[in-house]
This record gives structure tokens, sequence and C-alpha cells, in this order.
């Protein structure tokens, strides 16, 4: 079986944004893997590049921006 291509969809610094859409795609099955998270976390300064970016399967992404959509309006 291929390994899924992941892309991004969303990327937010605000991390009341970022619990809030973990949480939504908790929720609905998906899994998804946050992108510099780790690194804001461990520096606590924020992220040195760039912001934390939630990540899914290709495959999930249409579903995943759904779920999210209005997130950071």
């Amino acid at each position: 079986m291929a390994k899924s291509k992941f892309v991004t969809i969303l990327a937010t610094g605000d991390r009341a944004s970022m619990a809030t859409a973990k949480s939504l795609l908790e929720s609905a099955g998906i899994e998804y893997y946050v992108k510099g998270e780790d690194v804001q976390s461990l520096i606590g300064l924020g992220a040195i590049d760039g912001v934390p970016e939630i990540q899914v399967a290709e495959e999930d992404a249409e579903d995943a921006k759904k779920i999210l959509e209005g997130l950071e309006k």
C-alpha cells in the first residue's frame, strides 16, 4: 500500500484555534499531524520557522477543510 501524501489544511499561531481544530478533527476520526508544534512548545517563544501547521492525508483534506471551515475567520 502506498503511503499517503500529507497536505496542510490549517496554519496558525493561535493556540486556541489549533486546539479547536485538533478537537474537531479527532471527533470526526480524521488523523492529523501538527508540523512545527514541538518546536514552538519547546522554545516557548513562538515558532521560529513559521507557524504550526495541521496536516492530514491528501484523501482526507477535503473533508477536514469542510470541518474547519470558518475557524480562521
